[in-house]
């Protein structure tokens, strides 16, 4: 009888186990900030501006200030800071997805070792993934589910709506109620300063559509959730590297664009590499010719150099963390030119980033990156949002056994 006990009581464990997480969540939750403060509402300046189109980069400010980023006393104080910033960056005229100015923004500020005031080498949250719904399609009830899930893992969200066009930040969800609802920050409509917005969710199966309702009404408010970004924990590039050169891509509202970070910023910006330096792949038009990724140094046979490229993707994929990115480059030791693959490469926690890092034991004239395919990379189109670059020449460990002598023995000299 007792080992009918035991065993029945393993079982009810093991079925506990298996049990989804959404169905684990509490009836009603809303999230905190890192600091334990609310979530970020930054709110339009003037709301009925019809010109103002600032919604994406309001969501935004809202996540990043939530993740810890920002200048100020709490959370609230930081995103709005955020928020002017983006603005002056951006414009507030043209529209565009929270991922991209989150991208642009880390790019800029928080992940820039040149912005001492926004630099924040320590904050983990660097994931910046989201995803698109084709037209015709939204996002349904198991996206909604995952975003739920996502908010009360510490993860923040933003959820753009198609009709009309509109971003906003997830901040929870009160399921006592039938429909249930789910709670907002909107830059458009706030129910008192810095309120929350509470709709029911209204979900179709045919096609899988996911929409807001106002509390008490049957008329859809904001129809078709076609997109959102999640703001997760990640990775990042060593801080000395990003102290020596760093240079990010990223799209930006009206397609590609190229922004520089970091202690190069401003010194390598063409793109067109007339000046021995090329900062994309470009396509030139006859569907054969490309220029990799390329960097130019001097010849140092006494450092070594490590190279780290930081990709950030749409979705989540292991298999991202075998992508045949290789890294070319001359040996003048042996005179020949090498194709390497990357020397390591670290998955983030939910697979959203790869980190590759190439250690070469010489500091060659040049070294360039070549990424898979044009597109994926150069043109940040299918999955892939964003890239960044970081570089640093180190001593070799000869050289440095050398330099420890060195001063052993002045050490030694200046006792005698």
């Amino acid at each position: 009888m007792r080992n009918f006990v035991v065993i029945a009581f393993a079982l009810l464990i093991c079925m506990l186990m298996v049990v989804p997480a959404s169905a684990q969540l509490p009836l009603s939750y809303t999230g905190t900030s890192t600091d334990g403060t609310a979530i970020p509402d930054v709110d339009k300046p003037n709301p009925s501006d019809t010109s103002d189109a600032s919604c994406w980069l309001a969501s935004a400010a809202n996540l990043l200030g939530a993740a810890g980023y920002g200048s100020g006393g709490n959370a609230q104080f930081r995103a709005g800071v955020i928020y002017q910033q983006l603005c002056a960056d951006w414009g507030t005229t043209s529209g565009g997805a929270p991922d991209q100015a989150i991208s642009q923004w880390l790019a800029m500020y928080g992940q820039n070792p040149d912005n001492l005031a926004e630099y924040q080498a320590t904050n983990t949250y660097t994931d910046v993934t989201a995803k698109y719904c084709a037209i015709g399609t939204g996002l349904g009830q198991t996206d909604y589910d995952f975003l739920r899930g996502e908010l009360y893992d510490g993860q923040y969200v933003g959820v753009q709506f198609a009709t009309p066009g509109h971003a906003v930040t997830l901040v929870g969800w009160d399921h006592n109620y039938s429909p249930t609802r789910s709670i907002w920050h909107d830059s458009d409509w706030t129910i008192g300063p810095n309120g929350d917005d509470s709709y029911e969710n209204a979900f179709s199966t045919s096609p899988d559509q996911w929409n807001l309702n106002p509390v008490g009404t049957t008329t859809p408010y904001l129809t078709q959730a076609n997109g959102y970004t999640t703001f997760c924990p990640g990775l990042d590039k060593p801080e000395d590297a990003k102290a020596n050169y760093d240079v990010a891509w990223f799209p930006s509202a009206s397609g590609p664009t190229f922004r520089e970070a970091g202690a190069m910023k401003d010194i390598f910006d063409d793109p067109t590499g007339a000046n021995g330096w090329q900062c994309s792949y470009l396509y030139q038009g006859n569907g054969n010719t490309y220029y990799p990724f390329r960097i130019d140094n001097e010849v140092d046979p006494t450092r070594e150099k490590h190279i780290y490229l930081l990709v950030d993707y749409y979705g989540h994929d292991s298999n991202y963390a075998n992508e045949d990115i290789l890294l070319r480059y001359f040996d003048d030791n042996q005179g020949i030119e090498v194709v390497a693959s990357p020397t390591s490469t670290q998955l983030s926690a939910d697979d959203g980033q790869v980190l590759f890092t190439w250690e070469l034991d010489i500091q060659p004239g040049w070294e360039e990156i070549l990424f898979p395919t044009q597109f994926d990379y150069q043109m940040l189109e299918g999955s892939v949002a964003s890239w960044d670059v970081a570089t640093i020449c180190v001593p070799e460990p000869g050289t440095l056994v050398l330099l420890a002598a060195g001063l052993l023995l002045l050490g030694m000299r200046r006792r005698v």
